[in-house]
């Protein structure tokens, strides 16, 4: 289910950029809006093909950051791409390039302060290393990211830099500080609302405990993982809506074929049967013949006019649907990804170093305007999904 759904935000993604290159082509030359909401699409497509464990597309897409980023003030693209080819490499168990484009990343981070990337990068090394089993460079790389994550109050990564020190302890069996560390990520988890940090919190502390015979607290640990593991997989499960309303597009669509197709041999079948018909006519039996041709003509006749009408109506339901569903799944594809890309985007390019940048006051107007656009969409959405919703009702009771 979750690489279905991966498959159609890839599609919707792909879509975009198609739009985005039309929208360039007309103007001859891509601006910063165009460039930032290009890199964003081909980060977010990257980061699916790793949820997909994809490796090789997630570096492509990247990389294609890498050659298309603006330069300058806008590095913070530099950093998330070579962050994500780190990944890619991590994924395929490489784990010395991704190390080295980790570092690379770092590098970058530390020349343009961005201090949040930097934690997130340490915590990336921290992991790496402990997967290499090199608890030295691993603690250190948690402890500089739990550092600088306290200094800078990045309150949403605390829980993660905890876990990570933790997990760090728990390898060398310090399980009393791996213990005290994941107590204080779950806390921090809890209290940041991050389902995905507080799994992983209770599962780290889980093995944590059970190391250490706490067999009943490793017990309970392991329980809250799997409650919590169950609430995550119900949310992806609500995600499933938009994959049914294509699903329902998509047969409604091959519904109206069929359809037209039967209707087709029925006018076939019906100038066969009176083709038939004719060659059994004689001169004995025409009175006969006559009669009961047309008592059947027009029993045939009653029987066709009443599918007829049916077929009528049910065919402008179907086509009424498929339009509704066919004007969503644009919407979905074109309209509402490409207002929340350029969104997030614009969201990292506001200078908070220096908030007199003339540069911000720009950046406010696009998200402004963008934030807009993105509303009136989504009341459009749903005006046509209660449009759909009511006349779904209506058929039911119809048919009861």
């Amino acid at each position: 289910m979750r690489h279905s759904m991966c498959d159609m935000t890839l599609a919707c993604y792909d879509s975009a950029l198609k739009k985005i290159d039309e929208k360039i082509s007309i103007k001859k030359s891509p601006d910063l809006q165009d460039t930032i909401e290009i890199a964003a699409l081909h980060l977010n497509m990257g980061d699916l093909y790793l949820s997909k464990a994809n490796p090789e597309k997630a570096a492509q897409e990247f990389q294609t950051v890498l050659k298309n980023g603006a330069p300058g003030r806008d590095r913070f693209l530099e950093t998330w791409a070579l962050l994500g080819i780190g990944k890619s490499y991590k994924l395929k168990k490489d784990y010395q390039h991704a190390i080295e484009y980790y570092e690379h990343a770092l590098r970058v981070c530390r020349e343009i302060n961005r201090f949040e990337d930097e934690v997130k990068i340490k915590d990336e090394l921290a992991n790496t290393y402990l997967e290499i089993y090199d608890l030295t460079k691993a603690s250190a790389y948690a402890d500089s990211a739990l550092s600088l994550a306290q200094n800078q109050h990045f309150i949403s990564l605390l829980s993660k830099s905890n876990a990570t020190l933790g997990s760090v302890y728990l390898h060398q069996n310090n399980f009393d500080l791996a213990v005290s560390y994941l107590q204080k990520a779950l806390e921090i988890a809890i209290q940041t609302h991050n389902l995905e940090n507080e799994m992983e919190a209770e599962e780290a502390l889980s093995s944590a405990y059970e190391q250490s015979g706490q067999f009943q607290k490793a017990l309970i640990s392991r329980k809250e993982y799997y409650v919590l593991k169950d609430s995550l997989n119900n949310i992806e499960k609500n995600n499933e809506f938009i994959r049914k309303d294509i699903s329902i597009e998509v047969y409604n669509k091959k519904t109206l074929d069929s359809l037209k197709t039967n209707m087709a041999f029925d006018q076939k079948m019906a100038r066969q049967q009176v083709l038939t018909y004719s060659g059994f006519t004689a001169l004995v039996l025409v009175i006969l013949l006559a009669f009961f041709m047309y008592r059947s003509y027009v029993t045939q006749k009653k029987y066709n006019e009443l599918l007829a009408v049916e077929k009528k109506r049910h065919l402008a339901h179907i086509e009424a649907q498929s339009n509704i569903l066919s004007d969503i799944a644009d919407t979905q594809a074109h309209q509402i990804r490409g207002p929340i890309s350029t969104i997030l985007g614009l969201v990292h390019i506001f200078n908070y170093d220096d908030p007199t940048d003339p540069m911000n006051k720009q950046v406010m107007e696009w998200i402004t305007s963008t934030t807009e656009k993105l509303d009136a969409v989504v009341k459009d959405v749903i005006i046509k999904e209660n449009k759909l919703r009511d006349e779904h009702e209506e058929e039911e009771k119809a048919n009861s």
